[in-house]
């Protein structure tokens, strides 16, 4: 019983997230999470970074993961517009 049920949820959920791509695809938007910067404050990350090469710096004033700023930074799959 709790495997029908385990089955029937992931079927549920699979549904659920096929009808919301679907709908994004429909209304234009592009898949996935949204950037966490835009290109103009990849741009300011970039131009912090040649004053003062601190990645830790640039996240801390941005407001940002190192991650995202290092990113930013150096050009990474999650840059926004896929800039590398």
């Amino acid at each position: 019983m709790m495997l029908a049920n385990g089955t029937y949820q992931a079927d549920s959920t699979s549904e659920r997230i096929k009808v919301g791509q679907e709908r994004a695809k429909a209304e234009g938007r592009p898949p996935g999470r949204p950037p966490a910067l835009s290109l103009n404050q990849v741009n300011e990350c970039r131009r912090m970074f040649a004053e003062n090469p601190s990645v830790s710096r640039v996240a801390r004033i941005m407001k940002v993961s190192w991650s995202t700023a290092n990113k930013a930074v150096f050009g990474g799959s999650s840059a926004p517009g896929g800039m590398q």
